[in-house]
């Protein structure tokens, strides 16, 4: 399992990561993979949906501190994981 590796703004915080960036393993597919606390109070957060389902993928959520305060109409989704990590990291620099 090779983890995601994040170059973030200064000042972000990596929440948790759980993002395997080499495969998918449906073990590994669930609903909390990383989470991204950037300075400015927004969270940007990667799941699989629906957990541990080949047929899923991975949504990319961006929030201001508390989940219902969605800053996006629908989450960024992606088959890819490299896909999702780089998206991370285009959010991260443009938010």
């Amino acid at each position: 399992m090779t983890l995601a590796k994040l170059d973030l703004p200064p000042g972000s915080r990596v929440l948790f990561n759980h993002l395997d960036v080499d495969g998918a393993d449906l073990a590994f597919l669930d609903t909390d993979l990383l989470a991204v606390l950037l300075p400015n109070g927004i969270v940007i957060d990667v799941g699989w949906y629906p957990a541990h389902d080949p047929g899923g993928a991975y949504a990319i959520s961006v929030y201001r501190r508390t989940w219902e305060n969605q800053l996006l109409n629908r989450p960024i989704e992606t088959t890819d994981p490299k896909t999702a990590v780089a998206g991370v990291k285009r959010l991260a620099t443009s938010i």
